[in-house]
């Protein structure tokens, strides 16, 4: 028995829209999570420059969300020295990172840097799998980093 054409069609028709919808959908929820973690961002960066200019000792806890699309948030006094190879080099020896830019990289877009008002030093932050927490239907994966953020004379302190 052959299958009519018009049946083949239709079907194939049927599976490249559900495919087309569930691949926009992943996009959005993608975007989201890329949305939500540099808010998150944001507001960690808006924490340390009010550190920078506050009383020496002043101490804050802070969160940031990281997704798996994060490959890594760092401090950094030169931006003509973010290569990826060199920031992969940090990651792999769990360096703590130093300057007066704070940066966020998505693996798949260029760094966000922002000019901080005095020096930070930072471990460097990367998505490490381990610690997944929230994971939807689509795979996206995020989870909460907590990180206390002190005032020294000179710098702020992120551990």
């Amino acid at each position: 028995m052959e299958i009519p054409f018009q049946i083949i069609f239709a079907v194939a028709s049927i599976s490249i829209i559900i495919s087309a919808v569930f691949y926009a959908l992943y996009l959005n929820f993608k975007n989201q999570s890329d949305n939500r973690v540099q808010k998150q961002f944001e507001i960690f960066y808006s924490q340390i420059e009010n550190l920078c200019w506050s009383f020496p000792f002043t101490k804050v806890e802070e969160k940031v969300s990281l997704n798996q699309n994060v490959f890594a948030i760092f401090a950094i006094d030169d931006q003509e020295k973010i290569k990826r190879d060199f920031i992969e080099s940090l990651i792999e020896n769990k360096e703590i990172t130093q300057g007066n830019f704070i940066c966020l990289w998505f693996k798949d877009k260029r760094p966000i840097c922002k000019p901080l008002s005095c020096n930070v030093s930072i471990p460097i932050v990367y998505f490490e799998k381990d610690k997944i927490t929230n994971q939807n239907l689509f795979g996206i994966v995020e989870y909460d980093r907590w990180f206390t953020l002190i005032r020294y004379a000179n710098n702020v302190s992120i551990r």
